[in-house]
């Protein structure tokens, strides 16, 4: 299996966090699972090929339409890859698919949608298009001058939401959200109502998705880490308080998801990107 990301341009680059591909050219006979974390992210993919399946707590999507929508996890989730096919993914920023679209994202948290229903038709053109295509390069392209096409027309101004998001990632999710709302001189249920509107989940269950992915990003940048002075780094009382907050969201405390992980050796270059995460500084 082979995974690549591409960073998009600079204008693109307050709503896109990344480009993804991932192709299996060679046929995978027994299904791979991947759990994967929630990171800040929604997306738009594009499959190519033998389908896959989604499936969290709440919904099974067992055939994803081509193109779709993938609206914020608010906890883990489950991938099962088989057969041969492409995939192709962009991750926006946790603002970037509303103020692009101008889409009610809070309505696609925990599952997914056709795209052609929420875009429109030419959503489907590109995939088609991207199909056509050989090169990785061209496809990162044609992407490309997709969304300038929507962004000239739907550019939208920075607001509440945007900078609320980029404080909590810039703290790695140790904020607190009343001080937040404070900072940013509205009330707490407004800074909730905007941010609800324009990320899909709430500050709160945002920035402990936020930090739980920093103390990911941690300890794939310290493969030797000592448990707890990663715990501490992050902002957790106690080993207690993390392993609950990481079961929450993982659906299985810390030492089970490690032991899946080191079991899938051959993909983890391409799991890896899951726990990366939405970086800060990309708001304009």
């Amino acid at each position: 299996m082979k995974y690549q990301e591409f960073i998009p341009n600079n204008l693109l680059r307050p709503y896109i966090d990344r480009y993804f591909f991932m192709v299996a050219d060679h046929c995978i006979e027994d299904s791979v699972q991947l759990h994967l974390p929630p990171n800040g992210t929604s997306g738009l993919l594009l499959q190519f090929g033998d389908f896959y399946k989604v499936t969290n707590r709440i919904h099974q999507m067992d055939k994803l339409p081509n193109v779709y929508i993938m609206g914020q996890p608010s906890e883990c989730f489950t991938v099962e890859l088989s057969g041969k096919f492409e995939i192709i993914g962009v991750h926006f920023t946790p603002t970037g698919l509303h103020r692009m679209f101008s889409l009610p994202i809070h309505e696609f948290t925990d599952h997914g949608a056709d795209a052609d229903q929420l875009l429109g038709k030419s959503v489907n053109q590109i995939g088609e298009q991207l199909w056509d295509c050989s090169e990785t390069s061209k496809k990162v392209a044609k992407l490309e001058a997709y969304f300038l096409r929507h962004l000239t027309r739907s550019q939208k101004p920075v607001k509440t939401a945007d900078i609320a998001v980029d404080r909590i990632l810039k703290m790695g999710g140790q904020v607190e959200i009343t001080r937040l709302a404070k900072q940013l001189k509205v009330s707490r249920r407004t800074l909730e109502r905007h941010f609800f509107r324009s990320v899909g989940l709430y500050p709160k269950q945002f920035s402990q998705i936020a930090r739980l992915n920093h103390f990911f990003k941690l300890s794939r940048n310290q493969p030797d880490f000592c448990w707890h002075d990663l715990i501490h780094a992050c902002g957790y009382f106690d080993q207690s308080h993390f392993i609950r907050n990481f079961q929450s969201f993982m659906g299985q405390n810390p030492t089970q998801y490690w032991e899946k992980l080191n079991q899938q050796d051959n993909i983890k270059k391409s799991v890896s990107f899951s726990c990366r995460g939405i970086t800060a500084g990309t708001r304009k």
